[in-house]
């Protein structure tokens, strides 16, 4: 097959989709429809926030900033982060069991650019989110003022201590200055004492100043230590579960899921589903894709759509390919055409019989006889008995003339198979049954052989002797690509006249189903009766006047 013809990648994707987005629809659906149940039956739950405001550089403290404020930035995150790690360790939680009677799970966290603190809690209830959220922050509050307090006084007894120190040394340099005579108070020893003390003098007022201000610290700590600033509310929405961002995953996983399980069930499957691929491993021409029709989902139902349904895309991919037919014929005439197909139940049957009513729509003399002696189905499309039929004739049963009557245009005769012979190969490989074939061709506008598959037994290339013409069927979807690709080769190694190949329930093309529904001819009622009795051996002439009826149909 030629570039040229070969479809586009994005064609190849959209037969995919068609083919089999239906996987991908049913795996995303039923993945949002997980997502849906794991929702309703998870449990409510609750969350309430406390935020607490923790200032970095408290009143009572210098030792976090410089001049520069740049150690007091770095400090200050530092600071922020050790207590968002106190709040969620065991002694916050330790404490706060003593009021809610269990140790609280919760989660904390410094906003950023502030310094605030934040005590998330989770519950079933609201309320009880709020109430530990609330317990947590101010069990936290208090632990720091306490641990503040605890400070400041261990700094307190530090400066007292080192304040008595200086008044002790303060006093013994004053009673040794009593001691002492004048002359010794005028004389240098007088003078370094003097120094010494006025030095101790001056570091007992700095201690003194130092300890006036953790004083005045130790009683500003319950308003500059941390205190809640947004107490935890109840909340009316439960955080939990989230309905709409579980649907969403579903969606998005199934649809991925569904997508690449698509592709994969594509790629692994090994049957013709193009008319592309057909013809790239038959190497023979696509005369036709017939659209697929809805009575086929109902199983192996013979229905003859070119006289139950003339105006539907599957009669109109029929005609379609006698209009092919017709084409091929110009170069060579066409009296005799085979249709076989690589194995059964791919539609062989249904192109013989449909192909059969379309040609006699078209003016001519038409007969279908059913070669496939093993499996027939022919007599099923026209609703007949295959008790007498092309066997017949070889046994003599009936003669060709009393079998086919008189045949008038626009009329179809129908032979069945009739009764199954022992060796049906054997028997459709005699003279008397080429004879048979000729006779009846001889006396119709165009000869069609419902043939048996290829594969299975040799009957096909036998009958392919016969004809003027072939056709090799495959159903997509259902044929192997690898089994029409061996047809195909044997009908090639036996000369067979195969002029090209038909694909069966094709959706590869919407082009072809939008021209077969938008440009399909319209019946009339007076068209339908006609096509009717057509079939049923009561035709007409193109003028409308009856035609003969011919002796069996």
């Amino acid at each position: 097959m030629s570039d040229q013809r070969r479809p586009s990648p994005l064609r190849e994707h959209l037969g995919v989709v068609r083919r089999r987005g239906w996987i991908a629809a049913v795996v995303t659906i039923a993945a949002m429809a997980a997502a849906l149940a794991f929702s309703l039956l998870q449990p409510a739950r609750y969350a309430s926030t406390a935020q607490i405001l923790v200032p970095v550089t408290p009143r009572y403290s210098t030792a976090l900033v410089d001049q520069n404020g740049a150690v007091r930035n770095q400090d200050a995150k530092r600071l922020l982060q050790n207590q968002v790690e106190f709040i969620e360790s065991a002694v916050i939680s330790d404490a706060a069991a003593k009021t809610l009677g269990s140790r609280p799970k919760i989660t904390a966290r410094a906003l950023p650019d502030a310094d605030i603190l934040e005590v998330r809690a989770e519950s079933s209830d609201p309320n009880d989110a709020a109430k530990i959220a609330n317990t947590v922050a101010d069990t936290y509050v208090q632990n720091r003022s306490e641990d503040s307090i605890q400070g400041l006084n261990a700094s307190q007894d530090v400066v007292e201590k080192s304040i008595a120190s200086l008044n002790e040394k303060i006093s013994a340099i004053d009673r040794r200055l009593d001691e002492m005579t004048e002359a010794q108070k005028t004389g240098q020893e007088g003078a370094d004492l003097r120094q010494v003390r006025t030095s101790y003098v001056a570091q007992r007022q700095a201690f003194l100043d130092k300890l006036n201000s953790i004083q005045v610290s130790t009683g500003l700590v319950p308003t500059d230590a941390a205190k809640v600033i947004n107490p935890a509310l109840p909340t009316d929405s439960p955080f939990q579960p989230t309905t709409r961002r579980n649907l969403l995953i579903g969606m998005v996983a199934g649809l991925v899921l569904g997508l690449g399980l698509m592709y994969a069930l594509d790629q692994l499957d090994v049957t013709v589903k193009t008319k592309s691929e057909l013809e790239a491993v038959t190497k023979l021409t696509n005369l036709a894709s017939i659209p697929r029709s809805p009575s086929w989902r109902r199983g192996e139902v013979a229905v003859l759509h070119s006289q139950s349904d003339p105006t539907s895309p599957t009669a109109e991919g029929y005609r379609a390919l006698r209009t092919a037919i017709q084409f091929a014929s110009l170069a060579k005439p066409i009296r005799t055409l085979l249709i076989t197909s690589a194995l059964p139940n791919e539609g062989k049957s249904s192109t013989a019989a449909n192909l059969a009513v379309a040609f006699a729509a078209s003016g001519q003399r038409v007969a279908v006889v059913s070669c496939d002696l093993r499996r027939p189905r022919l007599h099923d499309f026209f609703e007949m008995d295959d008790e007498i039929g092309f066997t017949s004739i070889l046994r003599r049963m009936i003669d060709v003339d009393e079998m086919l009557g008189d045949p008038q245009p626009r009329e179809v005769v129908v032979i069945p198979s009739g009764q199954a012979p022992r060796n049906p190969s054997e028997l459709l490989a005699t003279a008397q049954a080429q004879k048979v074939l000729d006779d009846i061709a001889e006396r119709v506008d165009l000869l069609i052989i419902d043939a048996p598959p290829v594969l299975p037994v040799s009957d096909a290339v036998i009958l392919s002797a016969y004809a003027d013409a072939a056709l090799l069927v495959a159903r997509a979807g259902e044929t192997r690509i690898d089994t029409v690709e061996r047809a195909a080769e044997q009908l090639r190694l036996a000369a067979a006249p195969v002029i090209g190949t038909v694909l069966i329930g094709a959706d590869d093309d919407p082009g072809v189903g939008y021209s077969y529904r938008r440009y399909a001819h319209r019946t009339t009622r007076s068209d339908r009766r006609r096509d009717a009795a057509m079939v049923s051996g009561r035709g007409t002439d193109a003028d409308g006047t009856s035609a003969p009826t011919p002796a069996a149909t």
